[in-house]
């Protein structure tokens, strides 16, 4: 065996190192690329619990509201909106409008609000509403 034999020439070499550079810079942005992706797709997932999560407070606060048809609606709507914003979602909260019928009596409440940028309305009518109306 003589001594040409015996190893790879510099050109061999070489054009191994291209080959991995290569490919080490093409798996890089590929693994950069995946990361921003997970990252924001886990944001997303986060904001979307973030909304349901709001959502689900919104609707379960207006569900427990009793207002008793005898009584004037306002005393029950000012402390309900006030604990809305109180609460630990008050910091989301745009705007909160209350919902009327025709004879001027509260029926529920629009909650407008602000998660990561994303505009959101919740719109939760109360459960106190009485179905015999015409009878009192």
């Amino acid at each position: 065996m003589n001594e040409k034999e015996a190893g790879f020439t510099l050109t061999e070499v070489l054009l191994t190192i291209a080959i991995v550079l290569v490919t080490a810079s093409v798996l890089t942005v590929a693994v950069s690329t995946a990361l921003k992706n997970a990252s924001l797709s886990f944001n997303t997932a986060k904001s979307a619990v973030t909304i349901t999560r709001i959502d689900r407070f919104i609707r379960t606060s207006a569900d427990d509201i009793i207002i008793p048809y005898w009584a004037p609606s306002s005393p029950y709507i000012e402390i309900f909106i006030s604990n809305l914003y109180l609460s630990d979602i008050g910091s989301f909260i745009n705007s909160v409008t209350v919902i009327y019928d025709h004879n001027k009596k509260a029926r529920g409440i629009e909650v407008n609000y602000t998660v990561n940028n994303n505009k959101m309305r919740t719109v939760a009518l109360f459960s106190s509403i009485p179905v015999m109306e015409g009878l009192q």
